[in-house]
């Protein structure tokens, strides 16, 4: 008999002795214990019924359903990019990097500073205009507007709003604030975000509803999706479809309205790829500008649109992202609880489509109709 020498028993038989056992069994030939330990370790590893965790893919009770469950996440239960710090949120399902959405979960620092990616719970990015939703019609008229529309065309700028687009603008007079107007492919979009003080709306950095920080001179204001959309308080947790209308006009001047999601479609098909970096403003991102600026990202504002980012936030008054990223509202519902917008990152050139809880506050853009 070898003293010396423990037998590993062969596959199938005496599979699970503990690590630690071998161990013990092993003290007297030390040489041979890493090697024992490593292979032992990768035995154990691969062994299927050990591997009792939903979150493994690998493993044969893997289900992500259960796992989102699990890490206290579900597909719709997307959140914010850090309102206001990046602990606002434990986890997030999904980093989108460059299109592609990798499996989380990922804290929002692995994602967005050690991956420059974009953390969501939803993986879904702007889709093709062969997907887009139809909007729904209903039969609520639209409220009165004091709104004075202009057919004139005035010289592009090279203000804050970018200075990039070589065609010519419109203006649109709406509550003491004239805006820009470009028209992409066959739609007329505002070249500004609305700045209309709606009861509800906030400014970036200031809860009483003034503008203290000027940023709405800037960025406009944000909104609510139920305020954006002119609906009772109730909408924010309960279906409103119904009271939708094929062009919603909602906060919207007279003749424009709140885009729905198959028109936001419309205007990153027409845009084509890299939108992000052609819809823009060659100015007001972090550390985003034209080509030849230096910037580290590329911000061209090719087609006028000049999109700005005026961050967003909770109804609770936190706020967050302002010059790094921009957020719009659509017209169309998700669910009860959720309405799909458009969002931005100045880093990124894609334009993500996404759905958030209508209680959050984002930018609008009005859409002729």
């Amino acid at each position: 008999m070898n003293k010396g020498k423990a037998r590993l028993a062969p596959y199938g038989y005496g599979a699970n002795i503990p690590l630690f056992s071998i161990f013990l069994l092993q003290m007297r030939r030390l040489p041979y214990i890493p090697a024992l330990f490593f292979a032992s370790f990768l035995f154990l590893s691969c062994y299927d019924a050990e591997r009792d965790n939903p979150c493994d893919e690998e493993a044969i009770n893997y289900n992500e359903d259960v796992c989102l469950e699990l890490l206290g996440l579900t597909p719709s239960s997307s959140s914010l990019l850090t309102p206001v710090s990046s602990s606002s949120v434990a986890s997030y399902a999904y980093c989108i990097i460059d299109g592609m959405c990798l499996n989380g979960p990922y804290s929002y620092s692995e994602c967005f500073d050690n991956l420059k990616g974009l953390p969501s719970n939803n993986c879904v990015l702007a889709p093709s205009s062969s997907s887009s939703t139809p909007p729904i019609s209903s039969s609520v008229p639209p409220s009165s507007s004091s709104v004075v529309p202009s057919s004139s065309s005035i010289a592009p700028s090279s203000s804050s709003l970018g200075g990039g687009f070589s065609g010519s603008y419109g203006s649109l007079y709406y509550e003491g604030q004239t805006y820009k107007t470009v028209v992409i492919g066959t739609q007329t979009w505002m070249a500004e975000n609305l700045n209309y003080n709606a009861s509800g709306s906030r400014c970036y950095g200031d809860n009483s509803g003034g503008d203290s920080q000027n940023r709405c001179g800037t960025y406009g204001r944000l909104y609510n999706w139920v305020t954006a959309m002119g609906f009772e308080s109730s909408c924010t947790s309960a279906s409103c479809s119904s009271q939708i209308q094929s062009k919603h006009k909602g906060i919207c001047p007279s003749g424009w309205h709140i885009p729905s999601d198959a028109e936001w479609t419309t205007l990153t098909s027409y845009v084509g790829s890299n939108a992000g970096t052609k819809l823009k403003a060659k100015n007001g991102w972090s550390s985003c500008g034209p080509s030849g600026s230096g910037s580290s990202y590329s911000c061209e504002d090719t087609f006028g649109f000049s999109a700005l980012p005026g961050g967003g936030g909770y109804s609770d008054g936190s706020l967050g992202n302002v010059g790094d990223d921009g957020f719009w509202w659509s017209a169309t519902e998700s669910n009860a609880d959720y309405a799909y917008h458009r969002s931005m990152a100045y880093r990124r050139d894609v334009v993500y489509y996404d759905n958030y809880n209508k209680s959050y506050l984002f930018s609008v853009r009005c859409l002729q109709d």
